[in-house]
């Protein structure tokens, strides 16, 4: 081999020890960031915004969140007009979806937030509804918001939940 050619391989050889670099600092930093949605989040009801659902918010909401890998398990607990509601799914953040009962889902991580989507069916037709956690920069708050948007009855909803560990 020619020197140039050596010096042409061991340049690509760098660069590609770089960019591996990169990513594996991108996935630490990814992980570490999932790690620190999971624990259990109370309500700030003074820093939240129900939407629609205004006059049956409950101050004793709570989300749930623990996680193995791209795996999460997320339970919310609320009262919804003086009704106990208790929801819980398994979801996983790299894309692959899930079927929590009827819904199917997609559901991927994008910087600090965990993104779901998913519709369903009901007497007016479908529903779309994406979900999504938001990490805060230190990691002592989460925002959850929902939003729901009926084609056929041109229903919509949006709320925006601010939470802090409990």
């Amino acid at each position: 081999m020619t020197l140039l050619l050596k010096e042409i391989v061991f340049i690509v050889f760098c660069l590609v020890l770089c960019v591996q670099g990169i990513d594996g600092q991108k996935s630490a930093k990814k992980r570490a960031d999932m790690e620190h949605l999971k624990g259990k989040w109370v309500i700030s009801e003074k820093e939240s915004t129900f939407g629609q659902r205004e006059n049956g918010k409950s101050k004793s909401y709570q989300i749930d969140i623990s996680s193995v890998g791209h795996e999460f398990s997320i339970r919310h607990r609320y009262d919804y007009i003086n009704q106990p509601i208790d929801k819980h799914y398994s979801i996983f953040a790299d894309g692959r979806g899930e079927k929590n009962g009827e819904v199917k889902s997609k559901t991927k991580w994008s910087k600090n937030r965990l993104i779901r989507k998913f519709s369903y069916k009901t007497n007016f037709g479908w529903t779309d509804v994406t979900e999504e956690y938001q990490l805060s920069e230190n990691s002592n708050r989460l925002v959850f918001e929902y939003r729901a948007d009926s084609k056929m009855s041109m229903l919509q909803h949006y709320s925006r939940l601010v939470f802090s560990r409990n």
